[in-house]
Parts: structure tokens; sequence; C-alpha cells
């Protein structure tokens, strides 16, 4: 059953606890009900009581058994909790923190999001590490150009300014990469996201283009 407790701002906070964590403890759903201004207490007792019983059963209705889940969709519904008000308290993480994360679940999708997690073994986890220890593997490696991306560039008759906004990437990068005729320098490196975005861009593959 939902507890409700009112805070000192005139907002009630509303709790669900369904379930156990892998700590034993279980686990505490939360919301806040804020009385729209002007309504009388008893009205607000009345929607209160509304709202403690539609969220104790919008917490049942979306509780499912993690272990028929595969890796990718478990992963994806977390992301999914943590821009709802329905979350586990204590779990919510900083904006940031969660752009993080997101930036490191391309490998884990590819090779592990297929596996239910109940059908998760060490021998998975050995593979994946294997995996991760391949050439070009790791999105954090540096990529340089193996071909003259300038010269595709000018082809297309487009700005180095104006192609880093169609890209998506600095116009540092873009110098960097896309030297001009005259440049003396070698081309720079970038991170494995921007490469890629440089390849759908120019209409190739990653292979043809730029090496770790």
């Amino acid at each position: 059953m939902a507890s409700v407790k009112k805070k000192s701002n005139g907002s009630y906070l509303i709790r669900v606890f369904r379930g156990y964590g892998a700590d034993g403890k279980q686990n505490e759903f939360s919301k806040i009900f804020v009385p729209p201004e002007g309504m009388s207490d008893v009205k607000i007792q009345k929607a209160l009581a509304k709202a403690a019983v539609d969220f104790e059963r919008e917490v049942k209705d979306t509780l499912i058994n993690v272990g028929d889940l595969r890796l990718k969709e478990l992963i994806e519904l977390w992301f999914k909790e943590q821009n709802q008000p329905v979350i586990t308290k204590g779990k919510k993480v900083k904006k940031t923190t969660l752009s993080g994360y997101k930036g490191l679940t391309y490998w884990i999708y590819t090779l592990l999001g297929h596996i239910r997690v109940k059908k998760m073994g060490i021998e998975h986890l050995d593979a994946f590490y294997v995996q991760l220890q391949q050439p070009g593997i790791r999105r954090d490696s540096k990529y340089r150009p193996i071909v003259n991306l300038g010269a595709l560039l000018d082809n297309k008759k487009l700005s180095r300014k104006k192609a880093a906004g169609t890209i998506g990437i600095s116009e540092r990068t873009i110098y960097a990469l896309f030297p001009a005729k005259r440049a003396k320098s070698a081309p720079g490196n970038t991170m494995r996201t921007a490469a890629e975005k440089i390849c759908g861009f120019l209409g190739q593959t990653l292979d043809e283009l730029l090496r770790p």
C-alpha cells in the first residue's frame, strides 16, 4: 500500500515499495503530488487518495520479470526510468553522468545486447572482454584519415565552417581533419564518434576513410 507524507512546501510525497534489489532491500518508488492552488482540504485529500492508488497501480503494472529481458532492453528501460518521476529512491543520476553512461552502450549493445539477462554467463563476459581488445573496437581510440578528406570536401563545394555544422563536429576538428590544399602539416586525429559522423556525411565506410 502506498504511503503519503506531507512536505514543508505543501506538496505530498507518495511512496510505494515493490520487489527487492540486489542488496536485499525493498525497492522504493516515489512521486510528488502538488495540489492545485485554491483547492480545499477536503478535495486535496480525495485527490491525494486517488493519486496514491493510481501511482501504486502504475508501479505494479510497470514491474516486469527482469530476467526475461534482453540486456539492451533492460538498459534502455533503466535510461527511460531516469527521465521519469517514478524512480527507485537514491538511484537517479545527474544528466552529465547519464550522458556518459549512454556513451558506453555502443559495444555493450552490439556484443551483449541480444542476450537475455537470465541467460547471461561468465563466458559471455569473457568473450566481451576479449572482443574489446581487438583493433578499432575501443570508441575512445583516435582515428586518423587515410585519404585526403580535404579534397573530398572540396568536391562537395562546401566550406569547412558549414560542413562542421552539418556534420555536428567542432570547427577545430574539421580544420584538423580536412586541411586546405596548401596546408603543410599532417591531418590531425579524432574520436571514433566524430569519425563515424564524418563517414556518414561523406557516404563512405569508416575503413575507407579513417583508421585508428
